[in-house]
């Protein structure tokens, strides 16, 4: 778990490193997103998520506006298909890490149990891009990771449960095996 957080918060810091602190006077918005069963009272299924993400501010275009580091700009000016000339139009760039964790119903069980979800952990960073007008919103989002032990699913859950003075789920020898993944929404 400790070389993943440790890569997680390099990428982080060396983002946040090369963009300008308040380009146009406007600073990016930081956002915590935290979703946990335990708010359910119910450890099943889609256990726990965390997300953290960085909002651009508002701009008219995504490779011309100083708010983007130099390196988001250049990636930028090779998708001109997201951008509008439209100036009714306001565009943002998000950029997220997360980690996500699933667990069966049956949290005692050692042993498979090929009737319910299996454990997984996701771990992942991605890229969205926002278009919105008044009555509008459209949003185009690529995330990569991976999912499996090195999503530190396990750890991550066993941290809290620590925290809290809860069991060790039994299960997680039995998790999905280590793949890379992809997703465009």
């Amino acid at each position: 778990m400790d070389r993943i957080l440790v890569l997680c918060l390099c990428l982080a810091c060396g983002f946040m490193l090369t963009q300008p602190v308040w380009a146009g006077g406007n600073p990016w918005t930081f956002n915590i997103y935290f979703e946990n069963d335990l708010f359910g009272e119910s450890d099943q299924n889609y256990t726990n998520g965390i997300r953290l993400s960085w909002v651009s501010p508002d701009t008219a275009s995504y490779y011309d506006d100083p708010a983007f580091p130099p390196w988001i700009r250049a990636v930028n000016r090779r998708l001109r298909f997201f951008n509008s000339t439209d100036a009714e139009l306001e565009h943002n760039l998000v950029i997220s890490f997360g980690q996500l964790m699933y667990t069966p119903r049956d949290i005692e069980a050692t042993e498979l149990l090929k009737d319910q979800r299996p454990y997984a952990g996701y771990l992942y960073t991605g890229f969205a891009y926002h278009t919105r007008s008044d009555t509008q919103l459209d949003v185009i989002e690529f995330n990569i990771g991976i999912v499996g032990p090195e999503a530190q699913g396990e750890e991550a859950q066993d941290w809290i449960h620590d925290l809290r003075g809860f069991d060790k789920f039994q299960g997680w020898d039995n998790q999905l095996k280590n793949e890379p993944a992809l997703n465009f929404l």
